[in-house]
């Protein structure tokens, strides 16, 4: 069996403030590159900031029947060095404003990887248009990934991901209703990790949605991003939603009126109303967003509490890069504060002495060469 990647198309797969690029895009870039790598390249790093080249290496590796090996792109050149040598990485894709690290980390590993710079390539090819309907896919059976871990008690680990681990994790979250085709998907963080990775690229790439990238992680920026692109979801980590809570709570505070509709809104319990009375904060974001999903650590409850209040549709899952990485998430119908919802479709989930043990298709098989 095969996992369909990416299907060529005339639709909007991934835009920003000052660019726009189809399925057809993506496509026609990703095996110009794959072509560019060739038979010999069986593993290929990508270092690089997230933007459409980014994803168009990402679809070039998968491909060309490769494994993808994506570095953290603020990682030092013994790290980038670490990587590669422990993955045995044949290529190296690079943004040209990393080059001079990846240089550095190539001397250091001593590898013979063949380099590229994506901004370069993407830049000056030429291309061919696609037929609508032509598709990249993979083997289940495939090896998709090697993502290394933080390394906070030792050097990093491979985690080994297959195609049929990412598609356990895709059909589930996408039996949970959270998916749906042509969702706009707004992808804040780093695609190094597995969370945005899957979540806010691979998902809603292969149902035909949108990705959305902001040009920095600057306030001004994301908003400007999102109210041009009215998105359906964001993904970020914890340490967002307390930024977030904070701005608004302090101008909440700021003003007498503000605060007594914010407490009125807390007696009352309904996110409708809610969503109706600090109906401004929400334009600021677009309008749109139906679902915010917080993931990466526990989430504080009094800010979930708080968000809740103003009308924020907070969702918190659970999961690690072992496991592709949704372990569980609250069904849409079942939300319960500070809970990270039920086990996926598929997973099952036990505690024994103290430990939560997983099982199911999208657990890893393990560490590369561990």
């Amino acid at each position: 069996m095969k996992l369909k990647l990416l299907t060529a198309s005339n639709a909007t797969a991934v835009a920003g403030l000052d660019f726009e690029f189809s399925y057809n895009d993506i496509f026609k870039r990703a095996k110009k590159l794959s072509e560019e790598l060739g038979a010999n390249v069986k593993k290929a790093a990508i270092f690089a900031d997230n933007s459409p080249d980014w994803i168009c290496a990402c679809y070039a590796v998968w491909a060309n029947g490769s494994t993808l090996v994506p570095v953290d792109s603020k990682s030092s050149a013994e790290e980038l060095a670490f990587a590669l040598a422990d993955s045995q990485s044949d290529a190296l894709l690079v943004s040209r404003e990393n080059m001079a690290t990846a240089k550095e980390a190539l001397e250091k590993s001593g590898s013979s990887a063949k380099l590229v710079d994506i901004s370069e390539f993407f830049a000056n090819a030429e291309y061919r248009d696609p037929e609508n309907g032509a598709v990249i896919e993979r083997d289940l059976s495939d090896l998709a990934l090697i993502v290394y871990t933080s390394g906070t008690t030792g050097n990093p680990k491979g985690v080994m991901l297959t195609f049929a681990n990412m598609a356990a994790n895709m059909t589930a979250v996408e039996d949970a209703k959270y998916y749906f085709p042509k969702i706009r998907v707004f992808a804040m963080l780093p695609f190094h990790h597995i969370l945005p990775l899957m979540g806010t690229m691979a998902m809603p790439l292969s149902i035909g949605g949108k990705v959305v990238i902001p040009p920095s992680l600057a306030p001004e920026d994301l908003a400007a991003t999102l109210q041009k692109h009215n998105v359906d979801m964001v993904i970020s980590v914890p340490r967002f939603y307390e930024m977030l809570h904070s701005n608004i709570m302090a101008k909440i505070g700021q003003s007498k009126i503000a605060s007594a509709m914010f407490a009125a809104a807390k007696a009352i319990g309904n996110i409708k109303l809610s969503q109706f009375l600090f109906g401004v904060i929400h334009k600021k974001f677009g309008g749109a967003i139906k679902f915010w999903i917080s993931g990466g650590a526990a989430l504080d409850k009094k800010v979930w509490r708080d968000l809740y209040t103003l009308g924020f549709t907070i969702r918190e899952g659970y999961g690690m890069t072992e496991c592709a990485p949704i372990i569980a998430f609250p069904r849409i119908d079942n939300i319960k504060m500070g809970s990270p919802g039920q086990a996926l479709t598929g997973v099952d989930v036990r505690i024994a002495d103290g430990e939560i043990i997983v099982r199911g298709a999208n657990v890893t098989s393990g560490y590369y060469n561990r």
